[in-house]
C-alpha cells in the first residue's frame, strides 16, 4: 500500500486528535516500531512513499504523523493502536485481538450510521416545522392586517 506524500495531500496533517501527534513521544514509538521490524529510515520511507527526511521528522517529533501511518503499520504489521497512541499494551496485537478491534470498529460504524440517519430525519422534521411556522406567521399577519382594516 503506497501512501500519498504529505505535500500532495494536506489532509496528512490530520491526526487522531488534530495537532496532537507531532510530539516526540509518538515519534519515539514510531522509531522503536521501525527498529523492531528491522527496517531503516530509507526502508520505511520507500514503503510509505515519503522522503527519508519526512520519516526523520516524524521520529524526531518535528512533523505531524498522519493517521495513515499508524493505520498502515497496524494493517501490515499488526501494530497495536493503544500502544502507539497511548503507550498502553503490547507493541503488536494477535489475530484474536485484531478481530475483536474490528468488531468494535464495525459496531461503532453501525452506531454512527444509525445516528446519522436520525440526524437526517430530525433535520427534515425541523425543516418541515420551520416551513409550517413561516406559513402560520404569514397567516397570522394576514389576519392581523384584516383585523386592523376593520377597526
Amino acid at each position: 500500500m503506497a501512501l500519498t506524500k504529505p505535500q500532495d495531500n494536506p489532509s496528512w496533517k490530520s491526526s487522531r486528535v488534530p495537532g496532537k501527534i507531532n510530539d516526540n513521544e509518538h515519534g519515539q514509538r514510531l522509531k522503536f516500531f521501525r527498529k523492531t521490524l528491522d527496517k531503516t529510515q530509507p526502508d520505511l520511507a520507500v514503503e510509505l512513499n515519503i522522503s527519508i527526511a519526512m520519516v526523520s521528522k516524524y521520529e524526531n517529533g518535528t512533523h505531524y504523523i498522519p493517521n495513515e501511518v499508524p493505520r498502515y503499520l497496524h494493517k501490515k504489521y499488526d501494530m497495536n493502536y493503544s500502544w502507539f497512541f497511548d503507550g498502553v499494551g503490547k507493541i503488536t496485537v494477535n489475530a484474536t485481538e485484531k478481530k475483536s478491534m474490528l468488531v468494535d470498529i464495525n459496531s461503532l460504524q453501525d452506531i454512527q450510521m444509525m445516528q446519522s440517519a436520525k440526524i437526517t430525519s430530525m433535520e427534515k422534521t425541523l425543516y418541515r416545522l420551520l416551513q409550517e411556522n413561516q406559513q402560520l406567521t404569514l397567516r397570522l399577519n394576514e389576519l392581523e392586517s384584516k383585523s386592523h382594516h376593520k377597526a
